[in-house]
């Protein structure tokens, strides 16, 4: 609660200050630490966004975004293991991929090339590597009725990488060829098929055909977090930068 009190202080203080605090280690340390959990992740997060998305004017700020977006993608392989345990556990999955791209729609100027710079397409597609448990899933997880591996926690974590990977690939030449040197659009695929046991559901095709089209319109697909609770649908994408 200490760190969220600084990070709170330095919002008062305005942009500059958040810009001044992404670069603490020590600030950024914490917020990742409670962002790795489940219990505080959901106040840690939305902070950890507002840090990464204030303005760099100076090469050691910009320096400074990709070390704490790296701290945050290494997050994820935890969260995926947790994943395996169904709906409530993926939960926090979900959040994390959803901070990210919430962060990259806010200010893809600064955190697409810092995405590139921390290799951070390996760990979001990674995501996909898991047999997430598809029985059992509570009804109001969205899902097409496929059956079999397809089943809502799948379902649910596959469109969250989709809907992440839309954002960091729009309408950056550089970010696409990043993203096919260090996985590939074939690699990529052939991870949501196996996710899926090879019947995606028809969210996800809409997912594949939005990062083939370029259209960040994630609203129209995309799998929020408090989706798994039943509850709102994602807020609308800020305005990107």
């Amino acid at each position: 609660m200490a760190a969220r009190a600084v990070i709170t202080g330095a919002g008062r203080a305005g942009m500059n200050a958040f810009a001044q605090a992404a670069n603490e280690p020590a600030l950024a340390a914490a917020l990742v630490g409670c962002a790795s959990e489940a219990e505080t992740a959901s106040w840690a997060l939305p902070l950890l966004v507002d840090l990464l998305t204030a303005p760099a004017r100076v090469k050691s700020e910009a320096e400074g975004r990709e070390g704490l977006l790296r701290q945050l993608l290494e997050v994820l392989p935890r969260a995926q293991q947790r994943a395996r345990n169904g709906s409530d556990a993926a939960k926090h999955l979900l959040m994390l991929l959803y901070s990210v791209r919430s962060a990259l729609l806010a200010n893809r100027s600064l955190l697409q090339p810092a995405l590139c710079a921390v290799d951070g397409f390996v760990p979001v597609v990674s995501v996909l590597n898991e047999e997430y448990e598809a029985d059992g899933a509570p009804d109001h997880i969205p899902s097409d009725g496929a059956e079999g591996a397809s089943g809502g926690v799948a379902s649910a974590i596959s469109t969250a990488v989709l809907s992440t990977l839309v954002a960091s690939l729009r309408e950056s030449e550089a970010s696409k060829a990043t993203f096919e040197r260090l996985v590939g659009y074939d690699t990529l695929e052939s991870a949501v098929l196996r996710c899926h046991g090879g019947r995606p559901p028809r969210a996800l095709l809409r997912g594949l055909l939005a990062l083939a089209c370029d259209d960040i319109g994630a609203g129209d697909y995309a799998v929020s977090a408090s989706s798994l609770d039943g509850s709102a649908s994602p807020a609308p994408p800020k305005t990107p930068l």
